[in-house]
């Protein structure tokens, strides 16, 4: 990590110096580093920062005074003390790519606090993770969701577990939802809904459609209704080429969509590759709703 900061100090002060022989080498040392080095600025009349992450920490740098300070508190509708933070950047991260687009000013923060084991008295394991998009203008935060976040392409997929407090610990038991938000705003946003068929088996599917082509969703099966959702995570090509994989089957088990998605049609074939047993085969159709 150290080497990345001297490397991003050196370039930083590489294109100061270029900018004199001319805007298209600051330009390039500049998209250089949105590129390659991880990290998101505000700078403005108000503000001169910059963040990092720098293993499990956010660091914030005061580019006025060259003073790094952790960051790892968060105030707005709650309080949070994170222990263990994952960092989400939009993509310009910070900078002004469009003069008629104003640059980012807010990023996604996942974030794990540390909690005491009753027995020992030590701090032992990572609590529930929080999401949370964090305005650096306001210095504000805005809780997204708690429970399992993890992030995928242009979502947040928060997985709802039913959970039970045994013996001093939540345990986690059967899947009962699966919420998505958007990583650019952090809100909430429903799938495209398709129906059909796996096989004999009818098929309600929600997914979601980055512009990077990845996808996320959520599909169960109607005679179950909502009691057993599963998780979808995949990629979607130019041509149309969808591959799905669930999230979270159990037992070992993986199941795979893979078809090709033609106007509102997505069909192809269903594989579920058991960890013990014979596998299963399925052609299937779903109509976009």
């Amino acid at each position: 990590m150290k080497k990345k900061i001297l490397l991003f100090l050196s370039i930083s002060a590489a294109a100061v110096m270029l900018a004199s022989c001319g805007e298209s080498y600051e330009d390039k040392a500049k998209e250089w580093l949105r590129l390659n080095v991880e990290h998101f600025v505000n700078i403005n009349d108000q503000h001169k920062v910059l963040y990092y992450p720098d293993d499990i920490t956010l660091i914030k740098v005061d580019l006025a005074t060259g003073e790094s300070t952790k960051c790892m508190n968060f105030k707005g509708d709650e309080t949070y003390a994170f222990d263990k933070v994952q960092c989400i950047f939009p993509k310009d991260k910070g900078y002004e790519e469009d003069k008629d687009r104003p640059a980012s000013t807010k990023f996604v923060v996942i974030g794990w606090s540390l909690v005491e084991d009753k027995y020992s008295g030590e701090y032992e394991y990572y609590g529930e993770p929080a999401a949370l998009l964090f305005d650096t203008e306001k210095e504000k935060a805005k809780t997204i969701c708690k429970g399992s976040p993890e992030n995928h392409g242009e979502f947040i997929v928060n997985t709802i577990y039913e959970r039970e407090y045994i013996d001093g610990y939540w345990a986690y038991g059967d899947v009962l939802g699966y919420n998505f938000y958007n990583v650019a705003d952090g809100e909430k946003v429903d799938g495209t809904v398709f129906t059909g068929n796996a096989g004999r088996n009818n098929i309600h599917m929600e997914l979601l459609f980055g512009t990077d082509g990845l996808v996320v969703g959520k599909y169960y099966y109607t005679k179950y209704g909502l009691k057993k959702p599963l998780g979808l995570k995949g990629e979607i090509d130019q041509d149309g080429n969808l591959v799905l994989k669930t999230a979270w089957v159990g037992y070992g088990n993986t199941e795979v969509w893979k078809g090709k998605l033609k106007g509102n049609v997505f069909e192809g074939q269903y594989s579920l590759e058991k960890s013990y047993g014979k596998d299963v085969y399925r052609d299937f159709t779903l109509i976009q709703q």
